[in-house]
């Protein structure tokens, strides 16, 4: 290499193998311990995320059942001849094989081999892992790879008390010293927990990135188990692992081999939560296969009244029924008080019991198509509810249609298994449901149908098909659907390929139609035009998966119960988180929030509806940037939070804010204070850092319901921002370059 510089080190002592790239580095124990991973560390801060531990080091493990479903384990330190190489490749990587060779398993000698591939870049401060297994065994199949596998993990430095953990639950939610959380298991594809693939480990400023890179959304399972050792031991420290599962096609059968079809990714970084999002963002954006279609301002099959609309109702909060009359009148007078784009997500407009006998949605109950008439012709759109995923078993379709060969079939663990059971769920009706293969033609066009009888012969504007963007994935070992058994990325295909038939069919009428779904699982994106959030209020929630897809797809809705309106505070503190998320606003039932005791609130309500229809070129079109830092600490309110039977505590600030870029390169920053008193807001802001140019002039501009006012020129390269706001009130800046 001549006098260049190195970019990359590798070295190994009596111990460890080491290799970094000068920002991430890696340290290995050597082949007679079984090359476990024992240490990550930010080269440029000398910060390590991993403790010293007794116990071998973890990095892999592979589960083969045989065919009395016995379990055979292998983990990296299993023993058989292990050796490595490193080289630096033609395009200026570096790659790390570590190779495990011979492997017994069971009564069969040398049965496997396993070969770790890592891939370090330059001037990039994460790795790149694959894994790949070959068998020779006759006996016993692969059934799931765990791998990376990641242990003892915790703060090297200061108070533990400092940990975190950031997950992509909803919109996302910080887990602070994971010491006190339970295990976190989350299913990808899967939206109720886990919307996107990757979290975070942070001490202070010291992040550890953990993903998979999946362009493709392959089933696999992520898990972080926290220390919650409450002895005595002095200075203990805590030590968490993460792992992630992989499971291959075909399980169940015997392979020749596995190897993962995506990267697994370990990184570090210095910031917080926003930085780990962009990590994220900076990949899934060029990569991802339900990006292709690109940002919002780029498609054309997102209609243009759908993005307009800023309050949905329900017409219950509880979703109980109600006379479609009854409904329509009381959604009609809502509309008239707050003279918005408004929309009604209409549950119960079906003779059967909710949460019974789908998916026989037919016949309609007396007055609906009647109701959505009258409702379009008083300009509210209308979007009904049915499921996605449910079949009642005691429906009459169940039988007559044979229903049975295309719901999903699970598997004991075991190869050749002779007996296939059905997953079964319930819910609040205590009903039994099958969950339906989306990779089924049947089921496809089974959905199709009743979207598109919902279109043509009543007329909505749109269809909620509830569970696809929430519900994690399932298994499927049914030979007969023309998927791979178990693992694959066939739940993505199946579903993607429903929703293509659904939404091409519904528009042959109406080419104005929407899909949407509950819960926000990225991959469904393509042709759901958004998801309902309204999960997503739980525990210390940041807004992860606005960060990284703001302007690329639509949320809408969070839960409000009857207690919230009762307690005002709790009503204004989530109706200003989503409005600094960018959500569009609501899922209010109807009953309550025309209640004249609750007049204060809707006028708050009415005012954020206002500012978002005005700042749509950043809250639906704009990247959320990084958050504002106070100058001075803004007062905090501590809220009590009700979700069916249980409680959420919360502590949230009474100013809460948020900035946008739009996409013509303005920044837009958008503040509420949520409490009725007036609240004090100190910032500074560098238009610099948020990449406007530097050295010159900025406009500041307020935006307001009568117009767009002139704040001030500033030469400088911060701008002070320091306002009284009055209780329950919306400042909305502007600041462009001139």
């Amino acid at each position: 290499m001549g006098s260049e510089k190195r970019c990359f080190n590798i070295e190994e002592n009596g111990f460890h193998i080491l290799v970094d790239n000068g920002l991430i580095g890696l340290e290995f124990e050597k082949a007679e311990n079984g090359f476990g991973l024992s240490n990550v560390v930010n080269v440029l801060t000398g910060y390590s995320f991993m403790l010293p531990s007794e116990e071998k080091a973890t990095l892999w493990q592979a589960e083969f059942r045989d065919a009395g479903g016995r379990e055979h384990i292998i983990d990296n330190g299993v023993d058989c001849k292990r050796s490595y190489r490193a080289e630096e490749t033609p395009d200026g990587n570096l790659v790390l094989q570590l190779e495990w060779s011979g492997i017994g398993l069971g009564d069969e000698k040398e049965a496997v081999d396993v070969q770790v591939s890592l891939t370090l870049k330059k001037d990039i401060s994460l790795s790149y892992w694959r894994i790949k297994l070959s068998t020779r065994s006759e006996k016993a199949c692969l059934w799931q790879v765990t791998f990376p596998s990641l242990s003892n993990i915790g703060a090297t430095r200061d108070d533990p008390s400092h940990d975190l953990l950031i997950v992509p639950d909803g919109w996302g939610r910080i887990y602070r010293d994971p010491r006190t959380m339970s295990v976190y298991n989350a299913t990808y594809p899967g939206g109720w927990n886990f919307a996107m693939q990757f979290l975070a480990f942070c001490h202070d400023r010291s992040g550890l990135y953990l993903a998979s890179h999946d362009p493709r959304a392959y089933y696999k399972r992520f898990a972080f188990n926290p220390d919650t050792y409450t002895g005595t031991t002095a200075n203990h420290l805590p030590q968490s692992s993460f792992q992630v599962v992989n499971f291959p096609e075909n399980m169940g059968t015997l392979q020749p081999g596995y190897e993962t079809p995506y990267d697994l990714v370990v990184g570090v970084f210095e910031g917080d939560w926003y930085d780990a999002s962009q990590i994220y963002r900076e990949w899934v954006l060029k990569n991802a296969s339900w990006c292709r279609q690109g940002k919002l301002s780029e498609r054309n099959d997102v209609p243009d009244w759908f993005r307009k609309i800023v309050i949905w109702c329900l017409p219950e909060a509880d979703f109980a029924e109600k006379d479609p009359d009854e409904v329509v009148s009381m959604m009609i007078k809502f509309k008239e008080r707050f003279d918005v784009p408004v929309a009604l997500h209409w549950y119960n407009w079906h003779k059967i019991p909710f949460d019974t006998d789908y998916p026989e949605y037919f016949p309609v109950k007396g007055g609906f198509k009647e109701g959505v008439k009258r409702l379009q012709e008083a300009g509210v759109r209308v979007m009904p509810y049915i499921n996605g995923r449910l079949f009642d078993f005691n429906c009459k379709s169940w039988r007559l249609e044979s229903a049975e060969k295309y719901c999903t079939k699970e598997s004991a663990p075991r190869l050749k298994p002779q007996t296939l059971q059905n997953y079964v769920e319930f819910y609040g009706s205590r009903q039994k449901f099958a969950v339906m293969c989306p990779y089924t033609g049947y089921w496809q066009d089974k959905i199709a149908q009743i979207v598109k009888r919902l279109v043509d012969e009543y007329g909505v504007d749109g269809v909620y098909i509830d569970q696809i963007a929430a519900a994690a994935a399932n298994l499927c070992f049914d030979p007969n659907h023309g998927h791979p058994l178990g693992g694959g990325n066939y739940w993505l295909s199946g579903y993607e390929e429903m929703l293509r038939k659904t939404r091409e069919r519904a528009r042959e009428k109406r080419p104005d139609v929407i899909l949407t779904s509950e819960c926000n699982a990225e991959c469904f994106m393509t042709y759901l035009d958004a998801f309902l959030t309204w999960h997503t209020f739980q525990g210390e929630l940041v807004p992860l998966f606005p960060a990284v897809y703001g302007g690329w797809t639509i949320t809408f809705g969070t839960f409000f119960s009857r207690d919230d309106l009762e307690n005002p505070s709790s009503f204004a503190a989530k109706l200003g988180q989503m409005f600094v998320f960018g959500a569009q606003l609501g899922w209010f039932g109807l009953y309550e929030i025309l209640d004249e005791r609750h007049r204060t609130e809707t006028e708050y309500l009415r005012k954020l509806a206002k500012y978002r229809g005005l700042g749509l070129k950043f809250l639906l079109h704009g990247r959320l940037m990084r958050p504002l830092e106070p100058e001075v600490p803004i007062p905090t309110i501590s809220l009590r939070w009700f979700f069916f039977g249980r409680t959420v505590d919360v502590t949230l600030p009474l100013i809460m804010s948020s900035v946008w870029k739009a996409e013509d390169g303005t920044l837009g920053l958008i503040l509420t204070n949520i409490s009725t008193m007036p609240q004090l807001a100190v910032y500074r802001v560098c238009p610099e850092e948020y990449g406007l140019p530097a050295g010159k002039g900025y406009l500041v501009s307020r935006i307001t319901e009568k117009g767009t006012v002139k704040m001030g020129e500033y030469e400088s390269a911060e701008i002070p921002v320091k306002k009284l706001l009055p209780g329950r009130s919306v400042l909305m800046l502007q600041v462009e370059t001139q």
